[in-house]
């Protein structure tokens, strides 16, 4: 992954079936797209660009490999502040078909594992809803 250079869009190009392309190893391609699909529930910028390399996972081939690797090309870019490397947290509140409240926080700290970094900014929302919901007066909250 270090040597990976750097892409500034998860995606060129739509994918096709490249049915005339040169085959991939099968395992190893759901296993890079698995661990992307983890990463979707706290990047939701790779999504799409993941999700359509997951609909090639029974029969991936080279050209479908490549676009998974300018995935990881993409966070590695962008994948945090460089110098400290505390992470960027984001997230939106919608209220039916409207949006009432948007963030986007610095960590305080450097988590040490994904799940500990989920952990942190799931506390954080949890504190930013409470608050939302006290403000439109829908449920008198106390703590």
């Amino acid at each position: 992954m270090t040597t990976l250079k750097p892409m500034t869009t998860p995606m060129r190009k739509l994918l096709d079936a490249d049915e005339k392309g040169e085959p991939f190893d099968i395992m190893l391609y759901r296993s890079m797209v698995s661990s992307l699909m983890y990463l979707t529930t706290s990047r939701p910028d790779i999504t799409l660009a993941v999700t359509i390399c997951a609909h090639f996972q029974s029969n991936p081939k080279k050209s479908h490999f490549k676009a998974v690797v300018r995935i990881f090309q993409y966070l590695k870019d962008h994948g945090g502040f460089h110098v400290d490397r505390k992470s960027t947290s984001g997230s939106i509140q919608m209220f039916g078909n409207r949006l009432v409240d948007w963030s986007s926080k610095k960590q305080n700290c450097v988590s040490l594992s994904t799940a500990e970094s989920e952990y942190i900014t799931a506390a954080h929302y949890e504190v930013r809803l409470k608050f939302l919901i006290q403000e439109i007066g829908m449920v008198k909250y106390s703590a």
